[in-house]
């Protein structure tokens, strides 16, 4: 076939057990022998299926043929929110559903009233957040979201965002005192929101000067939560500012504060 390697290759098998019994069957030489008729897989190739667990969530088959069992190693993965969330990133989803899972990590895969919220509902939701104008989102969005990920999620998630709408960064620079009054959650955003304008707008030596007046009061959650989210952005103008302020003595010391030194 076309399709078949002349160089050492990975084989995916995704939804390994959606497959019919007989196909699974035929996948028995190739598991085992790398072979598929007459064709071979070049020395050093990878096999590798993918499958949900047979449970009440998933319309799949459980695996009980010993013979095909024999032939594989079943190793469970669990989503993990932190590194899904560096996945996020690189895929540019929409900023607001970052925020909220980084937030609330708990929410990235639960049981949403009738509805199953995991990450592809994350990613299909920041797809409709992109795509939907805001005549449209206004109107439509909270029925969207209830089928996307469910009513419960979709009731804290609409609440944060009305709340991270209300945010304006721009108190980190005109009264910075005012960030500390703010919930733990809303503090990231903030100065997060504040750091990026500082970044673009040059204005890095008026952020340092409020973050020096406020770090010393800051919850360690938030220096924390604070710090990752900016070394983890991957806008350009926010990395060439964090190396322009390697040597900052208030950087150092929210540094300092986050490693536990």
């Amino acid at each position: 076939p076309d399709w078949f390697p002349i160089t050492p290759a990975i084989i995916f098998l995704d939804e390994f057990n959606r497959a019919n019994p007989r196909i699974l069957g035929s996948l028995l030489k190739l598991l085992w022998e790398h072979r598929i008729g007459s064709y071979i897989l070049p020395t050093g190739s990878v096999i590798i299926a993918a499958m949900n667990p047979a449970n009440d969530d998933y319309e799949v088959e459980e695996l009980t043929d010993q013979a095909l069992l024999s032939r594989v190693i079943q190793i469970p993965f669990d989503v993990n929110p932190s590194e899904w969330l560096e996945w996020a990133r690189e895929k540019n989803l929409n900023t607001a559903v970052i925020d909220f899972i980084r937030h609330y990590p708990e929410w990235l895969i639960t049981t949403s009233g009738e509805v199953k919220c995991n990450p592809r509902a994350w990613e299909k939701t920041s797809q409709v957040l992109n795509g939907l104008s805001k005549q449209v989102a206004d109107e439509f969005l909270p029925l969207v979201l209830n089928r996307l990920i469910g009513v419960q999620a979709a009731k804290a998630f609409l609440q944060f965002l009305d709340g991270a709408k209300s945010l304006d960064p721009r108190i980190v620079f005109d009264n910075p005192t005012e960030v500390l009054g703010l919930s733990a959650d809303k503090q990231i955003i903030v100065l997060e929101r504040a750091f990026t304008i500082a970044s673009q707008e040059e204005r890095l030596e008026s952020f340092t000067a409020s973050l020096a007046v406020i770090l010393p009061k800051l919850q360690k959650e938030v220096a924390v939560g604070f710090y990752r989210n900016i070394l983890g952005n991957k806008d350009e103008k926010v990395q060439a500012a964090l190396k322009k302020l390697l040597a900052n003595p208030t950087f150092i010391k929210l540094a300092l504060m986050v490693t536990n030194i």
